[in-house]
Order: C-alpha cells, then sequence, then structure tokens
C-alpha cells in the first residue's frame, strides 16, 4: 500500500517540478537568453549533437557563432577538424534517451541544428526526470531508517529547502542533478548493517555500475563514493569486515571490469581530441581559490 502511495505522489511531483522548470526556463514559451544549453551546461552536452548529427566532424558544425552564442562552453577547431570539450562525457550519456526521441521528431537542418528549442526542452524534462527519481530513490533508503512521513518530509525540504531547487529545476543540464540521482541510486544498493557484497550478484555488480558512472561524470566523487561504502560501519570490527569486502578480488575484478567498460568512449574521445588515451582536458584553467577560499563571502554574500 505505501509503494501504490509513492507511485501517485512521484508522478504528481514530476508533474509540479516540470511546470516549475518550464516557467522558470522557459518564460512566455521561449527559452530564457543566453538559453538552456550554454556554458559548462553545453560543454556537458556536446558530446550529443556532435556523435548523433555530425559523427564528430568540425566541417559539418555550426560556424563560430554557436560558439559565442553557447558562450563557449565547447571549442571548434575547423583546422584540425576537432570538436573539443573538456567535460567526460557521463551526463551526455544519462541524457541520451531524451537526446535521442527529439532527434527523431525534431528538424536536424540549419545552422543550430541539435541546439534548438525542442532539444533545450528536452535536456529539461531529462534534469527533472533524474532529479525526481533520485528524491524516489532516496525517499527509498530513508525508509529504512525512519518512517514514510518523515522520509517525505526530509525529500521535499531538500527539494524545496536547498540548492538541489537550484540545480534540479534552473541549471539541470550541469552535472549536479545526474550526480544526486546516481548517489540515490547507490544507497539503495548497499546493504543495511552488513558487508559489500563481492559475489556474482546484482548488487556487487551494480555498485561498480553506478560508482563509474559517478566518476565519469564528475571524477571528485570518488570521494563521497568511499564515504558511503562505509555506511552503517558501527564498530572496528564491522570496519574491518567492510575493508575485506571492499579489497576482495572478485569485487575488485568486477568494479575494474565494468569501469573499463564504461570508460572506454571517454577513452576515445581523448585519443580523437590529443592523440593520447588518457588526458587532462582542462588543461591551464584550474581554480584560484582552492587552498584559500573566500567562505566568509560564499556563506553570508547577499548575491548568492
Amino acid at each position: 500500500m505505501k509503494n501504490k502511495f509513492d507511485f501517485i505522489l512521484f508522478p504528481i511531483l514530476f508533474a509540479v517540478c516540470l511546470k516549475l522548470a518550464f516557467d522558470l526556463n522557459f518564460p512566455e514559451g521561449k527559452p530564457r537568453m543566453p538559453g538552456e544549453i550554454w556554458s559548462d551546461k553545453a560543454a556537458y552536452y556536446v558530446y550529443l549533437p556532435a556523435l548523433f548529427l555530425y559523427g564528430f566532424d568540425a566541417r559539418k558544425f555550426p560556424d563560430e557563432r554557436i560558439g559565442k552564442k553557447l558562450g563557449y562552453g565547447f571549442d571548434i577547431n575547423f583546422k584540425e577538424n576537432k570538436i573539443l570539450t573538456r567535460m567526460t562525457y557521463g551526463v551526455a550519456l544519462l541524457a541520451s534517451p531524451f537526446f535521442l526521441v527529439t532527434a527523431w521528431f525534431a528538424n536536424n537542418t540549419g545552422p543550430e541544428a541539435g541546439f534548438t528549442l525542442p532539444y533545450q526542452k528536452a535536456m529539461v524534462v531529462a534534469g527533472i526526470f533524474y532529479l525526481v527519481l533520485g528524491l524516489f530513490f532516496l525517499k527509498r533508503f530513508l525508509h529504512r531508517y525512519v518512517t514514510s512521513f518523515i522520509a517525505w518530509l526530509t525529500v521535499m525540504l531538500l527539494l524545496f529547502a536547498s540548492n538541489l531547487f537550484f540545480y534540479g529545476l534552473e541549471e539541470n543540464l550541469m552535472s549536479h542533478v545526474y550526480s544526486f540521482f546516481l548517489f540515490s541510486l547507490l544507497l539503495n544498493f548497499l546493504p543495511h548493517s552488513s558487508p559489500l557484497p563481492t559475489g556474482r550478484d546484482r548488487p556487487s555488480v551494480g555498485i561498480a555500475i553506478i560508482s563509474s558512472l559517478l566518476i565519469l561524470i564528475r571524477p571528485t566523487n570518488i570521494m563521497l563514493i568511499f564515504i558511503l561504502l562505509f555506511l552503517d560501519v558501527t564498530d572496528w570490527m564491522t570496519m574491518k569486515q567492510r575493508l575485506r569486502m571492499m579489497l576482495h578480488p572478485r569485487f575488485l575484478l568486477i568494479s575494474a571490469v565494468v569501469a573499463f567498460v564504461i570508460f572506454v568512449p571517454q577513452f576515445l574521445y581523448w585519443k580523437y581530441l590529443s592523440g593520447h588515451y588518457m588526458y587532462y582536458s582542462y588543461g591551464e584553467q584550474g581554480f584560484s581559490n582552492l587552498f584559500h577560499p573566500p567562505l566568509i563571502a560564499a556563506w553570508f554574500s547577499p548575491l548568492n
């Protein structure tokens, strides 16, 4: 009965979030300037039109005006005939079903094919889909520990009283909402108060797939994966047992094989981009405030 209740409320939540997202991103039916696909979001997204519409052939790609319009989220090197993005392809992978459905119906000719309004709306729908699915799996996980009411209250507060609202409804082509979905899903694969599975079972393969996708979408996610793997560890004995399970040869082998398969397309893109299968795509870009973050301004600035 409780599951039936969830399967009624979450579609309603999806409809509400989709309406809010369309109102925020497409006021009066038109995209906000400069549009849904621009800057870093364009860098995550560009794999899709580059592969499915242009075959990674820069000569077929829209001219440099599209780069200016999209805030230079990616670069087009017409001289070397390459489409360059510093982001990994994880977000594009999860968003690809929505892109392909749109490509089936949309007009894929013209100077901005793949970046027109139908594609912008499709990416908003994709973000809302993964947002609500992430909330669904998070609610299921929380129900292990608290009542259904408290679990629902928690996910609603998380959605409407944290920056998940911003990244879920306004900037949902960034990696954040996709990471949120995968972390929520990963929590459901972790055993409750027991060691990690290491055999040829679905949980171990599931953990390997989800973890690999999390790292692919945003490499720094690996830090949170290790934290989650120690969930429900309450004493040193349990911690030792969990470590033995994590270092079990079968579990490591499954993880390595799954990670390699998932990363192969990224290796091939880096080979196309640089001539090397391993490549640091950020180049000279860095984080100037990494070792001296302006915490007071970040916490209390009225412009945040």
